[in-house]
């Protein structure tokens, strides 16, 4: 019960509950700052050290962030029990959720994706360190310059892995919540292709699912789509609670 416990309450602070004066200091600082901040400052000291060629350090500063977030979620669990650790995860994928500001993507479809979709899915699958870790993995695209062209390569080769399902099902989402037939007959045509890329996967199905309607209505679309995936992820938790 605690992964629905945590996408009931992270539900409520995106819809329910967001007039409140708490929420709105919380929407504030909801942004991709820290993690900007520790790839930064890690990719600094990868500098400092010579090792801007290495594959394997990139690898180390994204293993190291995912160790930090399950080393305090397994405290929590041992060392103060259920409330604190329930919290702990909902402020992490409350934060993860947010940074709805950014804006470097060529479509809504693929933007929503990036900044929810595809972190739902892996905290889903992983707790805490699954959003952390596509979190992380979707800043450092964005983050990292030229001059770390082996961990950019490197990152985009586990962004692209750690993409490949949930695009998939966030097309089929848009379908749902959409435009049906023609979303629909899109996502197939998709599925066919397992080579194509994700990210045009989102594109081609969001706007499929708009049907006859402008794309200024994707908006919409993606908000529909981001209860949808809430909806299912709680049934996909129960489901597999009750199989348990």
């Amino acid at each position: 019960m605690l992964t629905v416990t945590v996408l009931t309450l992270v539900f409520l602070l995106e819809f329910g509950l967001p007039k409140l004066s708490v929420i709105k200091y919380l929407n504030e600082i909801r942004n991709f700052k820290i993690f900007e901040k520790y790839t930064e400052k890690s990719y600094e000291f990868v500098e400092f050290m010579g090792l801007e060629k290495s594959k394997s350090v990139g690898f180390l500063m994204f293993a190291v962030l995912l160790l930090m977030v399950g080393a305090i979620q397994m405290l929590l669990r041992y060392g103060f029990g259920f409330v604190p650790m329930v919290l702990f995860q909902v402020l992490v994928l409350y934060y993860c959720l947010g940074d709805s500001t950014q804006t470097d993507y060529e479509s809504v479809f693929i933007a929503k994706h990036e900044q929810a979709f595809g972190i739902l899915f892996w905290f889903l699958i992983l707790g805490p360190m699954g959003a952390v870790m596509y979190k992380y993995l979707m800043v450092s695209r964005l983050t990292l310059s030229g001059k770390f062209k082996h961990q950019i390569a490197l990152t985009d080769f586990i962004h692209g892995l750690a993409a490949w399902l949930p695009a998939r099902i966030t097309g089929l989402i848009y379908a749902l919540v959409g435009d049906f037939v023609s979303g629909f007959h899109c996502w197939q045509t998709c599925m066919q292709s397992g080579r194509m890329q994700s990210s045009q996967v989102l594109k081609d199905c969001g706007r499929a699912s708009l049907g006859s309607m402008p794309e200024a209505e994707g908006l919409g679309l993606v908000e529909r789509a981001f209860i949808a995936w809430v909806v299912l992820s709680i049934i996909f938790a129960l489901a597999i609670k009750i199989e348990v």
